[in-house]
């Protein structure tokens, strides 16, 4: 160990800039002490003299010295294997330095409405309920009978790039009530009925005054793996007062989750708060020489807010806003697809608009993320159409036929005369003239219809699904070809 001494006056304000090689303390584990500042023990040395008259012992005297700065530097841990900074929150899951340009890939405030075209929701019982609270820019998720439960789950899971940390925000109350489960994070559930979580990270609060607040882990497809560190047991700091960084919080209140990880299927996970503008870690899974398997099936996750009820009583959870950031930026990187009709489809007059062309995942592909790069329209008729692509609408009059593409992981439809649709959300929109063709591409999906471009499952495991539609635009017809490009995100 090597420590070098830097002087600072803190009564008169001057700092001293001699360098004092092999400063010796007893105090290590320090890296920085202040003089005058009684938060530290003195530094104290004893020192032996040797006596002046023959024959006595030598004598001893206990010297107390002013606190200085004190910078401890182990040369043993900084070559090559450790970080100056520290491992806390200045480094990312991977201990990279966070001083690259996050790319964030979702957030969500509610200022407006509850977000229903971005979250997916189950309220299940009688005395259940989710009501978005004007003014307060959140969603009350509410049970109160034994049973009920209330589920919020984005459609879209986020896609973790392996080798860059995935970090997310949440922000909610953990507040534990008598016979209540609560969780918030990064998870997915069974896809029917009661959609008990089956994987992903996630902080769950249980069982009222006498219950606990727990981070956990839970995977139960293929080799089944759990943790879970309840509060006492958190490892880096339980935010108590107690710990490193002398703060506490009270989980009665709204606090900001923090949840970072690496995954590559067996990197470590941390959990923590930012308090007063400070990120402070409470808890990390290493999972260092503990595994065998994926601690998760999967790396991409969507942002999940539950609520279930198992006793008498009821129960409250906040839903208030939420992000997902990959550190270091994203490409977008996939497979290539593309899908395109095998007959022209004729539109049917100024007002409904026909189906030409619709994409989705396959079901059983619900992990992954299919992206609509770009369209390509072409109309033989003899009249202009106008052209919309719309997330998730209603089919009326039968229902689209999927097949699967060269690659099974996604799906296709041609459309129909005898099929017209509504609602939906409307993401892009164009006209096509007779006889001619109209492009929307060479577009990031980023910028052409936002995150709604990203294509995912709703809780149910039903997926979205993206739809090319059009109508003339006056009575006479057009006859629409049309073709999408699309990129597979595993």
């Amino acid at each position: 160990m090597v420590n070098y001494l830097l002087r600072i006056n803190t009564v008169m304000g001057d700092i001293e800039t001699r360098v004092v090689a092999n400063y010796q303390t007893a105090e290590y584990g320090k890296f920085v002490e202040l003089s005058n500042n009684t938060g530290f023990p003195a530094v104290s040395v004893t020192r032996y003299n040797s006596p002046n008259v023959a024959g006595m012992a030598p004598m001893s005297s206990v010297e107390v010295y002013p606190k200085y700065a004190v910078i401890t530097y182990d040369a043993r841990l900084g070559i090559p294997n450790s970080s100056p900074f520290g491992d806390n929150a200045s480094v990312d899951a991977f201990g990279k330095l966070r001083v690259t340009q996050p790319k964030t890939l979702f957030d969500a405030k509610q200022l407006t409405d509850k977000l229903p075209a971005v979250f997916d929701e189950v309220v299940s019982g009688v005395g259940a309920s989710s009501t978005w609270i004007s003014g307060d820019s959140l969603t009350r998720m509410r049970t109160s009978n034994s049973g009920e439960y209330v589920i919020r789950q984005t459609s879209n899971h986020f896609n973790y790039q392996p080798g860059k940390s995935l970090l997310a925000y949440f922000t909610g109350v953990f507040t534990p009530q008598a016979n209540i489960i609560k969780r918030i994070g990064l998870f997915q559930g069974l896809s029917s009925a009661p959609y008990t979580p089956t994987d992903g990270i996630f902080i769950e609060s249980t069982d009222g005054v006498g219950g606990t607040v727990s981070f956990k882990v839970i995977k139960t497809a293929g080799t089944p793996y759990s943790l879970s560190a309840a509060r006492a047991n958190w490892n880096l700091d339980r935010l108590d007062g107690t710990g490193p960084s002398g703060l506490t919080i009270d989980l009665n209140y709204a606090q900001l989750l923090i949840i970072d990880y690496e995954w590559l299927s067996v990197g470590r996970i941390r959990f923590g708060f930012n308090v007063a503008g400070r990120s402070v870690y409470a808890h990390q899974f290493t999972n260092l020489n503990t595994l065998s398997a994926p601690y998760m099936t999967s790396g991409n996750q969507p942002v999940r807010y539950e609520i279930r009820q198992t006793g008498a009583g009821s129960g409250v959870l906040n839903h208030i806003c939420s992000s997902v950031i990959s550190e270091g930026g994203e490409e977008y990187i996939g497979t290539s697809l593309t899908c395109h009709t095998s007959t022209a489809v004729a539109t049917n007059g100024t007002v409904s608009f026909r189906p030409i062309l619709a994409a989705r995942l396959n079901p059983t592909a619900h992990d992954l993320a299919l992206i609509l790069k770009d369209i390509n329209i072409l109309n033989t008729g003899n009249g202009a159409v106008l052209w919309e692509v719309i997330l998730n609408p209603t089919i009326t009059g039968g229902s689209l036929t999927f097949t699967n593409l060269d690659n099974s992981n996604v799906q296709f439809a041609n459309g129909s005369v005898t099929l017209s649709l509504s609602g939906g959300y409307k993401l892009s929109s164009g006209f096509a003239k007779e006889g001619n063709a109209s492009t929307a591409n060479g577009t990031a999906a980023s910028t052409l219809v936002g995150e709604l471009a990203s294509l995912g499952t709703r809780i149910n495991g039903t997926p979205d699904i993206i739809v090319l539609a059009a109508r003339a635009v006056k009575t006479n017809e057009g006859e629409i070809f049309a073709s999408m490009n699309l990129i597979l995100r595993a």
